[in-house]
């Protein structure tokens, strides 16, 4: 059983248990390069984040609790852990305007400028392994395809 603690480390913790993937965050190895696709899902209360940093946040996030993006989340893992094919998923719930539409695969590495969060999920999953980390941009389900 986790506790009160454990859970604010590992997650947002909204659904009263951990979302994010804290086994894969908690391995010490970790590649050097990692090939990723992720679905990136908001919720209305990161809109002054978002703001903050001068983007738009996604409709769909405006109009979702952050409860309701972690169980899609959570949807989205066990879908995915299923092997049911991750680019439809990008397609029809990524809020990433980058990836979103056409399956990019972003390549991570150690230094890379993204999310530290992403990063170090992107570089402790195992080839075809999917995950899921917060970061200020909201809930990523990310899969490994190298």
């Amino acid at each position: 059983m986790r506790t009160l603690a454990a859970c604010f480390l590992l997650a947002a913790c909204a659904s009263g248990k951990p979302v994010e993937s804290g086994d894969v965050l908690g391995r010490n190895t970790q590649t050097d390069l990692s090939e990723v696709q992720h679905v990136l899902l908001g919720w209305s209360s990161l809109e002054t984040s978002y703001r903050s940093m001068k983007l738009p946040l996604d409709p769909r996030a405006q109009n979702r609790t952050q409860t309701d993006a972690e169980q899609l989340a959570s949807t989205l893992l066990a879908r995915c852990n299923a092997g049911q094919p991750f680019e439809p998923m990008m397609q029809q719930y990524s809020e990433d305007p980058g990836s979103a539409s056409n399956g990019m695969v972003y390549t991570v590495k150690p230094d890379s400028r993204m999310a530290q969060g992403f990063v170090d999920l992107a570089l402790r999953l195992k080839p075809g392994e999917c995950g899921i980390v917060k970061t200020q941009f909201g809930l990523h389900v990310v899969k490994r395809v190298k």
